[in-house]
């Protein structure tokens, strides 16, 4: 079936004449042009293709008159400034098949493009609904399904320069597919600046309100990112289950047990009260640490022995099946929780259906990032999945990456958690591979099943790695069994298009972008 192609309604507040320019300089001419405004003395060929309203009352109320006149398949609302590459719409037209009421196009900040420009080119990630309550990384460069926004009514008053970040969470509510068109074919205004800190809390805060979720929408550390601070139900049974052999090493040059440690620090910094702790641990694990461990849990802790060489997705799913939880934690032995409230933080985004699982942000033991999502987009066969940021210091991160809780590729399971529905949906972690890469698998699965995978920066949990254990390489069979398994996930990475290897591991050439 031969689909009609769409047309554009473009609307434009005020006359910029590059702006206009660049309208009209579309290769793909099914467009109308609603201009708030005047355009003045003008060509006469020109104006003929533009439709005037004039600014009688409030901006807002001029805005919402063109938007009940345009007559395209899409609004596309452009600000004095900024500017579309004359293939732009012919991109979006492209991608505009049935089912799609959101486009948005990646785009370039500041002087025109060329050999010697300094304009910089903005990366987008694919539709990713938590970071958009974090701040508007769609911006501008993006057209919405005309009925919808019609039927929204258009702007509301009172929000200003966020008007337009208020309407995209609103559409986005009530929208079907919302596709990401990974082309910088728009150009955004060098002077333009981010939403009102005060009415883009309160637009993001409606949202969360209309939707049913429990939340706060607070300022975040920095004014450009906001911060999302999630309810817990106080009726809800978590699970915490932590796989261990009862290792002691050195930390901070003091001995410990890891174990005893990873429980103490993971009770104390919670007040959510309806905890279990299965601890799954070795034959040969000390009973007076298991006799520990029973001290600092008392009746929430589980003692399950495992007397079967070392596999950490068996011994996860076995304390799984042992959990009663509406939510499971799964947790490192060789950790420790730095972060208050770190299990509201890490599982209360479970109560949104559509989110599977969640995973923390992980440092080293000197404080740097360990883990900051996975990234799978090394650009290497076989594939080879990176944690986000590893030795990065723990700051902002580009695009506010490591304050905001994000969509990502797939987080790590040495502190992460799931619903029990889809821990059951999916076969929790598969067990032939015992040691790397289970929670690369994992993490696929739940996408797989169409769940969301969020990185939470507000659970923050030190990870002193492997020194439960001896580090071991991936084998090769673990290896071949990903690459079999998810034969194109690791091509280019669908949440941190920005990040590759080289930013990974060398992060202080890449100085310049913290934001």
């Amino acid at each position: 079936m031969i689909h009609p192609r769409p047309r554009f309604s473009i609307l434009l507040s005020g006359a910029h004449p590059d702006t206009i320019a660049s309208v009209f300089g579309q290769t793909f001419e099914d467009w109308e042009l609603l201009l708030i405004g005047s355009v003045g003395e003008s060509d006469p060929a020109v104006a003929a293709r533009i439709r005037m309203f004039d600014t009688t009352g409030d901006h807002t109320t001029a805005v919402n008159r063109a938007v009940a006149a345009a007559a395209g398949d899409f609004l596309l609302i452009l600000h004095p400034g900024d500017s579309l590459d004359p293939d732009a719409l012919r991109r979006l037209v492209r991608a505009a098949t049935d089912g799609v009421d959101v486009l948005y196009l990646d785009e370039t900040v500041g002087p025109d493009a060329g050999p010697t420009s300094r304009a910089e080119v903005i990366r987008k990630p694919d539709w990713s609904p938590e970071r958009l309550r974090h701040y508007n990384y769609i911006g501008p460069a993006v057209a919405l399904r005309t009925a919808l926004v019609q039927d929204a009514g258009g702007h509301r008053v009172g929000f200003g320069e966020a008007a337009d970040y208020d309407l995209l969470l609103r559409i986005s509510e009530r929208a079907g597919q919302i596709v990401h068109v990974p082309t910088a074919q728009f150009r955004r205004a060098a002077d333009r600046q981010a939403e009102p800190e005060a009415a883009a809390r309160r637009a993001v805060q409606d949202h969360l309100d209309r939707l049913g979720v429990a939340a706060t929408a607070e300022a975040g550390s920095d004014p450009r990112f906001g911060r999302i601070v999630r309810r817990l139900d106080p009726s809800r049974l978590i699970s915490i289950v932590i796989p261990t052999a009862g290792q002691v090493g050195t930390v901070e040059g003091a001995p410990r047990t890891f174990v005893i440690e990873a429980v103490r620090s993971a009770l104390a910094r919670t007040h959510h009260q309806r905890v279990e702790v299965i601890v799954v641990h070795d034959m040969a694990t000390p009973a007076d640490t298991i006799s520990e461990l029973h001290d600092i849990g008392g009746n929430r802790l589980v003692t399950l022995e495992y007397d079967k060489p070392f596999n950490f997705s068996e011994k996860c799913n076995l304390g799984f099946l042992k959990s009663q939880g509406d939510f499971v934690v799964l947790l490192n032995d060789d950790t420790e929780v730095v972060s208050d409230d770190w299990l509201e933080a890490l599982v209360a985004p479970l109560e949104e259906a559509d989110v599977g699982l969640t995973g923390a942000k992980l440092l080293y033991e000197d404080g740097s990032i360990q883990h900051g999502g996975h990234l799978y987009a090394s650009g290497s066969r076989p594939p080879h999945p990176l944690h986000a940021y590893r030795w990065w210091p723990d700051g902002t991160g580009l695009f506010g990456d490591l304050i905001i809780n994000r969509e990502c590729s797939g987080v790590t399971a040495a502190c992460a958690a799931l619903r029990r529905d889809v821990y059951e949906q999916i076969g929790g972690l598969s067990e032939i591979v015992p040691v790397n890469f289970n929670d690369v698998d994992l993490s696929l699965k739940v996408r797989h099943v169409g769940r969301r995978v969020l990185w939470i920066a507000d659970c923050v949990v030190k990870h002193f790695e492997s020194k439960s254990r001896v580090q071991s390489k991936a084998r090769d069979f673990e290896i071949e069994f990903l690459e079999r398994r998810w034969p194109d996930s690791f091509v280019r990475d669908r949440y941190a298009p920005w990040l590759s290897y080289k930013e990974t591991v060398r992060p202080h050439a890449y100085k310049r972008w913290e934001r």
